[in-house]
């Protein structure tokens, strides 16, 4: 059974710097938590694009394109299916590459734990 609450203020602080022209919901019925809508009026995911999940979208194609797999630390190939889908999709490989696997130098120093 689900009590829904009022949500007055929770979109006023949010942002979404991947979509900065979506539209803020705070959704009453799960706890005010707060959703991103584009204008086509689909939800979009404000998480970096780099630590999304692959998806392959609604469509039916099989179009090959890239999309960084955080677990394995690198880009790889999937079948985009044409629409939908999020911001972890890339039509080339170095496309992925330039904006996900480029990372900070490591210190080359030793460790020293004391």
């Amino acid at each position: 059974n689900v009590t829904p609450r009022i949500c007055r203020h929770e979109c006023r602080e949010a942002r979404c710097f991947q979509h900065p022209n979506a539209m803020c919901v705070a959704d009453p019925c799960d706890n005010c938590r707060v959703h991103f809508f584009n204008e086509d009026g689909d939800e979009v995911s404000c998480r970096a694009k780099c630590s999304q999940s692959i998806e392959t979208g609604n469509c039916r194609s099989a179009l090959p394109h890239y999309a960084y797999n955080a677990s394995a630390r690198q880009c790889q190939v999937f079948m985009y299916g044409g629409c939908g889908g999020n911001d972890n999709n890339f039509s080339t490989m170095e496309e992925c590459q330039q904006e996900c696997e480029t990372s900070a130098p490591l210190c080359s120093m030793p460790y020293d734990s004391g």
